[in-house]
């Protein structure tokens, strides 16, 4: 790194050292509010996901049970 600093002062027409483009730094707010704008998704699919197997495991419930309490027909020894 210091060479190539070195080679491009060298380099200059001016003589003057030229600095390397930096670069920008971070906006820690805007990266905040990307990761809470992530996260907020992310726990909707959540919640959506959960309440899915939610309504899906109710529904099989209630399947069985109506199942199970369907009146059970009688056979009568006249009909065999």
């Amino acid at each position: 790194m210091l060479l190539s600093n070195v080679a491009a002062s060298l380099a200059s027409p001016s003589g003057k050292r030229e600095l390397s483009p930096v670069t920008p730094a971070i906006n820690h707010d805007e990266r905040w509010q990307y990761l809470q704008k992530i996260r907020a998704r992310l726990n909707f699919y959540s919640i959506t996901i959960n309440g899915g197997k939610a309504f899906i495991t109710l529904s099989i419930l209630m399947w069985v049970l109506a199942l199970l309490a369907a009146p059970k027909k009688q056979i009568n020894e006249s009909e065999r």
